[in-house]
């Protein structure tokens, strides 16, 4: 009798397998691939795995340390682990603007930049059940020269106003060809005071 009892426990158990460590530096990606993954978990969100492996986007401001993540396998079953953040620095990049009307936003422009931000965070707001691409992804052009004012460069405009680069800047010269990293849909195209 003992034994049945023993088993009947277990089946009330929360069904969490093995852990796994993975490592990024903040700005960075981590990947967790083993076993095959149906989706992920990260900062309290659940997101679909891509071909079967987990990507763990870190934000470059992340706290550096150790964090929780999860693997959900194609049965559902949720694989605990954790991802150990590593310290990134970043460059100061000074920027000097002719126009300071771009560093210090007044009136209709601190107005126009709020409606244009509030644009942009509705854009990027899309929650999914599958993955919006596909791996591998391409660069926009055939090569990007490594830059200070790289993704994650603190930019001082005019010795004053600071902002962190979230993007990649791709210098080419006009007529070049840009492609898009995958397919997918336009979801926001307009012109902005500063993006």
């Amino acid at each position: 009798m003992k034994p049945l009892i023993l088993l009947s426990a277990s089946l009330l158990l929360p069904t969490v397998a093995s852990a796994s460590q993975v490592t990024a530096q903040q700005g960075g990606v981590a990947r967790w691939a083993e076993p095959k993954a149906s989706a992920c978990g990260f900062m309290g969100e659940r997101y679909p795995a891509i071909d079967g492996t987990c990507f763990y986007p870190v934000d470059f401001q992340a706290k550096t340390g150790i964090h929780e993540i999860a693997l959900y396998d194609e049965d559902g079953v949720q694989h605990l682990g954790s991802l150990r953040v590593l310290p990134t620095d970043f460059p100061e990049v000074e920027i000097e603007l002719d126009d300071d009307r771009l560093v210090t936003l007044e009136g209709e422009d601190r107005t126009r930049h709020g409606e244009e931000r509030q644009a942009v965070l509705s854009a990027l707001s899309v929650s999914a059940d599958q993955p919006q691409f596909e791996l591998p992804l391409e660069g926009p052009v055939a090569s990007i020269p490594a830059s200070e004012d790289d993704f994650g460069s603190e930019r001082i405009f005019n010795g004053k106003a600071t902002s962190h680069h979230t993007g990649r800047d791709a210098p080419v010269s006009v007529g070049t060809p840009l492609h898009a990293v995958a397919d997918g849909t336009v979801v926001l195209a307009a012109d902005h005071l500063l993006t």
